[in-house]
């Protein structure tokens, strides 16, 4: 089954250059475990005054998403930057802007 899916799935009109659609999805995949890993641990607790603050569900799952998503659209985009400093950026700019429209509290 999944062989007849990933053939077929090199016919769709989709133009990524050279990166292929099984590259992305695996690096979106990559990125959002990434991310749930990143603010569900210990060390995304915020002390506040009255105890500390979690991140909620939804948060942490817009979050990882935001950076799963931007991560792999950086990586796509034909670009003179080269992967290792257009992902990051992009990636982090993506998410700074998600967690500042979502009011999470940044501790630097």
């Amino acid at each position: 089954f999944f062989e007849k899916f990933f053939i077929e799935s090199r016919k769709l009109p989709i133009s990524l250059g050279a990166k292929t659609v099984e590259g992305s999805s695996a690096g979106f995949l990559a990125a959002f475990l990434a991310g749930l890993v990143a603010w569900t641990g210990p060390w995304a607790a915020y002390p506040t005054t009255s105890g500390l603050w979690w991140p909620s569900p939804l948060i942490i799952f817009a979050l990882s998403t935001t950076g799963g998503l931007m991560a792999m659209l950086s990586e796509a985009w034909p670009s003179q930057w080269d992967d290792n400093a257009s992902i990051p950026f992009w990636t982090g700019l993506a998410v700074w802007a998600a967690a500042q429209m979502l009011s999470v509290p940044l501790n630097f």
